[in-house]
C-alpha cells in the first residue's frame, strides 16, 4: 500500500512538474525594428546596435569552444521584411575567402554566413538562406529534420525571392539579408509567431564552424541543418502577407520542312511555334497557398546536367519548377537506395513510347 502511494505521489509531482519545465525552456526574442536602416550590405545603423547578437559557440573542429573569430549578428524585422546583419571578423585580410559569383554556388573553399528557419517550428523542415562575401545568393528546402534517406537532405532547387548584400572591409566582411515575410508561411498565435532559428557561420581559412544555437556535432558533417535543434525564437506582432506572384513565359520556335511527295513534287514550308504559360502563387492564409500552373515548361528554370541514355530505362531529372517545389517533401517517398514512388520528372519510355 505505500509503496503504490509513493508512486502516486511521485506521478503527481511528475505532472505538477510538466509546465515548469516547459515554461522554464529558454526562447529568443527577435525584436521588430526600431528606426530605419539603410539596406547596404553594412549593418552599422543604431537600429541595429540596439539588438543582442547571438551567442555563438564552435561547433567544428573543437565543439563547445569559444569563437576565434569575433562574430556579431543580429535579426529583426518589419511589416515588410526578416532582416539578418552579420559582421564577420578575421586576423586578417588574407583569410577571407570569396569564391563563386552565381546563385547556389557553395563551397568549402569559400567563407559563407547564414540563417535557417523552421517557420512552421515543426521539427523538421526549415528554409536555408546562406550569402558568401560576393553576395550570392544560396537557398534550399530542409526536411525529414535533415536526414538524408535518398541523397541529401535538402533540396537546393527549392528558391524564393529574397536579397542581400555584402561589404568587405579589410580584416571583416559585412552582410545584410532581407527576407520579404510574403515569402514565408507561418502560424501566428494571438498575435505572436514562434519559429525555430539556426545561424551559422562558416570560416574556410581555419574550417571552422561558429553556430547558434549550441549544437553538438555529433550528427557529423550535417549537424548544423537539424530543425530539431534549432532555437525558439518569438515575433511579437508578425502579421503574415498575401503574396501574388505571376510568371508568365513565352516559347516562339520556327521549324522549316522540306519533303517530296509521291508525285515527285518537292514542297517547302515554314511553321511558327508560339506556346505560353503561366504560373500563379498567392497566399490564402497563413496556412495555405495556391499554385497554380497553366503549361508549365521549363524556359524560366535553370538548365539541366546532360546526360546520355544507352539503355531502355527512364532518366530521372531533378524538379526544378517551382510549382512542384512547395513542400516537395510530402511526395517524396524514398524505397532504398535512388528508388523513389513518385517522380515529377521523367524521361524515357512510358508504355513504349519515348518521351
Amino acid at each position: 500500500m505505500l509503496t503504490k502511494m509513493i508512486s502516486f505521489l511521485l506521478f503527481v509531482l511528475f505532472l505538477i512538474g510538466l509546465p515548469i519545465l516547459s515554461m522554464g525552456q529558454s526562447q529568443w526574442n527577435i525584436p521588430k525594428l526600431d528606426g530605419g536602416i539603410l539596406f547596404d550590405g553594412l549593418p552599422d545603423e543604431e537600429a541595429w546596435k540596439s539588438i543582442i547578437p547571438f551567442p555563438f559557440v564552435t561547433q567544428q573542429p573543437n565543439y563547445s569552444k569559444e569563437v576565434e573569430s569575433k562574430t556579431v549578428v543580429r535579426m529583426c524585422f518589419d511589416d515588410q521584411y526578416l532582416y539578418l546583419g552579420a559582421s564577420m571578423y578575421v586576423a586578417n585580410s588574407s583569410m577571407i575567402r570569396a569564391i563563386g559569383k552565381v546563385r547556389d554556388f557553395r563551397s568549402t573553399a569559400s567563407d559563407w554566413i547564414g540563417v535557417q528557419i523552421d517557420t512552421y517550428n515543426d521539427d523538421q523542415n526549415a528554409q536555408v538562406f546562406l550569402t558568401n562575401p560576393n553576395g550570392i545568393c544560396w537557398d534550399a528546402a530542409i526536411f525529414n529534420d535533415g536526414t538524408p534517406i535518398d541523397g541529401e537532405p535538402y533540396n537546393i532547387n527549392w528558391n524564393t525571392f529574397w536579397e542581400v548584400k555584402t561589404v568587405i572591409q579589410d580584416t571583416i566582411w559585412h552582410a545584410e539579408m532581407k527576407i520579404p515575410i510574403s515569402s514565408l508561411r507561418f502560424e501566428s498565435k494571438n498575435g505572436s509567431v514562434v519559429m525555430g532559428i539556426n545561424v551559422v557561420r562558416y570560416q574556410a581559412a581555419n574550417n571552422q564552424i561558429y553556430i547558434f544555437p549550441d549544437t553538438p556535432y555529433k550528427w557529423g558533417a550535417l549537424s548544423h541543418i537539424k530543425p530539431s535543434t534549432y532555437a525558439d525564437a518569438r515575433f511579437q506582432g508578425l502579421k503574415s502577407k498575401r503574396p501574388l506572384y505571376i510568371s508568365p513565359y513565352l516559347l516562339v520556335g520556327a521549324s522549316n520542312d522540306r519533303e517530296i511527295s509521291k508525285q515527285t513534287t518537292f514542297r517547302e514550308g515554314t511553321k511558327l511555334h508560339i506556346e505560353p504559360g503561366l504560373d500563379i502563387k498567392y497566399g490564402i492564409n497563413s496556412h495555405t497557398t495556391l499554385d497554380v500552373t497553366v503549361n508549365t515548361d521549363f524556359s524560366q528554370v535553370e538548365a539541366d546536367e546532360q546526360q546520355f541514355n544507352l539503355s531502355r530505362f527512364s532518366l530521372v531529372f531533378p524538379e526544378k519548377r517551382k510549382f512542384f517545389l512547395e513542400r516537395a517533401s510530402v511526395f517524396d517517398f524514398g524505397l532504398g537506395g535512388p528508388d523513389q514512388l513518385f517522380y515529377s520528372r521523367r524521361i524515357g519510355l512510358h508504355q513504349g513510347d519515348p518521351v
